[in-house]
C-alpha cells in the first residue's frame, strides 16, 4: 500500500511541475484593431500595418489576414501612429491615436492606388465607441491626476468623479484598512485592485495597497461591469492604476506636501466655545524622474 501511494505522490507532483502553464496576467496595454481595404471597398490580405508609439519610437508589428483583418495587442498606454503599405498602393499613415488602458482603438485603413511615395494622412483619435469589448468603465488621466485637489495625495480619491462610485475610503494607517471603494452597490471590500496590471489588493482586508504619488500615474482606471475573462475574483470593480513610462525626453517632477493646523482656519462653532485646532501636521516631499534610460519612479 505503501509503495502505491509513493507512486501516487510522484505522479501527482509530475502533473503539477511538469505540466503546468503560465495563466495571462491582468495587463495595463491596449489593442490596435481594424479592417484593411481598397477604394472599393474590398478585403486586402497580406497588408503590413506597423504601430509606432510616438514617445518612445517603438515599433509594434502586424498584418492583414485572408478577411483584411488586423490586431496589434498589447502595446503600452501613450500616442500611436499606424502605417500601413503595399505595393502598387499609397501609403497609409492615421497619427494622433491616443491609447488608454484596456482601450481598443479601431483604425479601418483604405489603401487606394498609386506610388508608395505617395501619402494618405489622417491625424486624429480613433472612434471612441468600442465595439470589441463589452466591458464598462472609466478613467482619469494623467492631467487630471495632477491638476485635480487630492487629500493625502492619494490617486485612489479621484474615483469619486466617476460613474458608479458612491464611496471611496482612503488608506488609514491607524487601523491599517486600506483603499475601499463602492461601486454600483457592491460592498467596500470586493473589488480587485491592480498596479500596471500586477496585483496590488491586500490579501488580508481585500482593499488596495498605496499606488504612487499622482505626478508618477499615466491613469487610473475604474472597471464596473461585465469585466473580460483576464479579470476575476471580485464582485465589485477592477481598479488598475497605470505609471507613466520612459521616454525619449527627461522628465522630472519635484514636489513638497504640506497641512498644518497653524495654517487652518477653526470652525465656527469651535471657536465660540473656545475650543482651539487639534495639532495637526502632515509633510512630504518627493520626486520623479522619467526617461528611456531612466524609465524608473523614486
Amino acid at each position: 500500500m505503501s509503495n502505491i501511494q509513493g507512486r501516487l505522490w510522484a505522479a501527482a507532483i509530475f502533473v503539477v511541475f511538469f505540466t503546468a502553464r503560465p495563466l495571462p496576467a491582468q495587463t495595463a496595454t491596449g489593442t490596435i484593431l481594424g479592417n484593411v481595404s481598397d477604394s472599393s471597398g474590398a478585403a486586402m490580405a497580406g497588408v503590413a500595418v506597423r504601430a509606432t508609439n510616438t514617445l518612445t519610437q517603438q515599433v509594434r508589428n502586424g498584418i492583414s489576414d485572408n478577411s483584411g483583418n488586423y490586431v496589434i495587442s498589447d502595446l503600452t498606454v501613450g500616442q500611436y501612429t499606424v502605417m500601413a503599405e503595399q505595393p502598387g498602393f499609397k501609403l497609409f499613415v492615421h497619427a494622433g491615436i491616443i491609447l488608454d488602458v484596456n482601450r481598443n482603438a479601431r483604425v479601418d485603413v483604405k489603401l487606394d492606388v498609386g506610388a508608395v511615395s505617395e501619402r494618405v494622412e489622417v491625424t486624429g483619435d480613433a472612434p471612441v465607441v468600442d465595439t470589441h469589448q463589452v466591458q464598462m468603465g472609466s478613467s482619469v488621466d494623467s492631467k487630471r491626476a495632477v491638476d485635480l485637489p487630492v487629500n493625502g495625495r492619494n490617486v485612489y480619491s479621484l474615483a469619486s468623479i466617476l460613474p458608479g462610485v458612491t464611496t471611496n475610503t482612503p488608506e488609514a494607517l491607524s487601523t491599517r484598512n486600506g483603499n475601499t471603494l463602492n461601486v454600483n452597490g457592491s460592498r467596500n471590500k470586493n473589488s480587485t485592485f491592480l498596479l500596471d496590471g500586477g496585483f496590488n489588493t491586500t490579501l488580508w482586508r481585500t482593499a488596495g495597497q498605496a499606488a504612487p504619488n499622482p505626478d508618477a500615474i499615466q491613469e487610473l482606471e475604474v472597471i464596473t461591469n461585465n469585466f473580460n475573462a483576464q479579470y476575476g475574483r471580485s464582485s465589485g470593480a477592477v481598479v488598475n492604476v497605470v505609471s507613466k513610462s520612459g521616454t525619449n525626453e527627461f522628465h522630472g517632477t519635484l514636489f513638497e506636501f504640506l497641512r498644518n493646523n497653524n495654517l487652518n482656519a477653526n470652525r465656527p462653532f469651535r471657536r465660540s466655545i473656545r475650543i482651539s485646532l487639534v495639532a495637526y501636521l502632515v509633510a512630504r516631499l518627493s520626486a520623479t524622474r522619467r526617461s528611456s534610460s531612466l524609465p524608473s519612479r523614486i
